[in-house]
Formats: C-alpha cells, sequence, structure tokens
C-alpha cells in the first residue's frame, strides 16, 4: 500500500477534522494510507526523515499579519518551518507527489517558493473567493486523464480567483468569480514529481459532488505516478 501525510488544520472558518477525514478515505479508496498531523512542523520534520509517495495540505497556515486576524494571531499564525523547502524539493526529486486542496495556496506566504511549487499563490492584495453556495464547474475533459471523461458538475463550496500564478496554467476544471472564469484545478510537473492542485474543499458538502470525489482520487492516483490512461 502506498502511503500519504496529511498536513490539515487552521483556524476556525474551515471543518479541516472534517474534510482532513473525507481525503483519507478517499486516498484509502485508492489503496494510499494517510498518516495525518495537525503542526507544519511535525509534518514537515516526517516529510524529511521518512519517504512517504503523497504530501498532502488540507491546511491554513500563514503569517496572518493584517490588522483583521490581530485576535487569532497568536494563537493561530504559522511562519514557515526552515526544513520546509528543503523537505519539499527531496520529497519532489524522489518523485513523490503533492496533492494541494483549498487553502494550501493560501499557505506558507513568507516562502515564496511555496507558490512555485504549486504553480499558483494567493495574492492579498489581488485574490478573492466567492461566498460558500452552490457554484458550477466546468470540466475541461480533453485536457488531462484526471478529468479524461468527466462531466461539468455542480458543487456547493468557494470559488477562489484571481491568484498569483508564477506561469500560465492550463485548468483542468474552471468555475466562476467576479466576473471572470478561473481555474481551480490544475497540474505542476516537477521533474520525477507531480502536483495536483484542487482549490475545491471548503467543507463536507464540496465532496458530496461525485465528479469532485473522482478528481481527488485520480488526482491522488497521478500524483503518486499512476498512469491513469
Amino acid at each position: 500500500m502506498r502511503t500519504a501525510l496529511l498536513l490539515t488544520g487552521g483556524p476556525p472558518g474551515h471543518p479541516f477534522a472534517a474534510t482532513a477525514g473525507l481525503l483519507a478515505d478517499l486516498l484509502a479508496f485508492e489503496a494510499i494510507r494517510a498518516t495525518i498531523v495537525d503542526d507544519p512542523g511535525e509534518a514537515f520534520d516526517r516529510l524529511a526523515a521518512k519517504p512517504v509517495d503523497l504530501f498532502v495540505v488540507n491546511a491554513l497556515r500563514w503569517r496572518m499579519i493584517a490588522d483583521r486576524y490581530a485576535a487569532d494571531r497568536a494563537t493561530w499564525a504559522t511562519t514557515t518551518p526552515p526544513r520546509a523547502a528543503s523537505a519539499v524539493r527531496a520529497h519532489l526529486a524522489r518523485g513523490g507527489g503533492i496533492l494541494a486542496v483549498h487553502t494550501a495556496c493560501i499557505c506558507f506566504d513568507d516562502w515564496p517558493g511555496w507558490g512555485e511549487v504549486l504553480g499558483g499563490s494567493w495574492d492579498w492584495e489581488r485574490s478573492s473567493h466567492s461566498p460558500v453556495g452552490p457554484a458550477d464547474v466546468v470540466v475541461r475533459a480533453d485536457r488531462h486523464p484526471i478529468v479524461a471523461e468527466l462531466d461539468d458538475f455542480e458543487v456547493v463550496d468557494e470559488v477562489y480567483g484571481f491568484l498569483h500564478h508564477p506561469e500560465p496554467v492550463t485548468a483542468l476544471a474552471a468555475a466562476g468569480h467576479g466576473g471572470a472564469m478561473h481555474p481551480i484545478v490544475w497540474t505542476v510537473d516537477h521533474g520525477p514529481g507531480r502536483v495536483v492542485v484542487d482549490t475545491l474543499g471548503h467543507d463536507e458538502r464540496s465532496f458530496a459532488a461525485r465528479v469532485h470525489r473522482e478528481i481527488v482520487r485520480r488526482g491522488a492516483r497521478w500524483a503518486v505516478g499512476e498512469d491513469l490512461a
């Protein structure tokens, strides 16, 4: 059985315990056994110490420097552990995969390299998301085996938009927010390492959508090197 390390947790507002459990169940269906941790330092220590097939980030851990986060800063603010960059680079170099879910693109805002790993990150001057509610997702089924033959679908979620992308990404799925269509699922190759970004996943309702569950399952398999064709 393949193994995964799943980093979760963050301030109230996202039910991370519930969504981490759902993700672990989806991974188990694909014969990937997940170990769940909620401390970034522990996660990167584990990633550096013992190889896993898949590193999953379903967390909201950042510095919280804006004034509106002052009340929660002492409890939840996070600086990126120094070993994070080397642990992630080594993981990708040995062919490990990354599955970045929902708020993962907001994490580690003091490490620009994280946005480069994911191919996209939250821009505090520009990025935004829709309120949680029904959203129509357009699937680009001809672009990648992760989404091959899947239909467009409706999901109850937030739609992230206006992210910073160091290089243009090819949307495997897209949704509308703020008068524009935005990539909400994409992939990035880093040599032998594969990254899947899925910006859906706010709460349990997101994973009630059958096609979304299938994207997560296929994305995990592709990230660990399986041929989906």
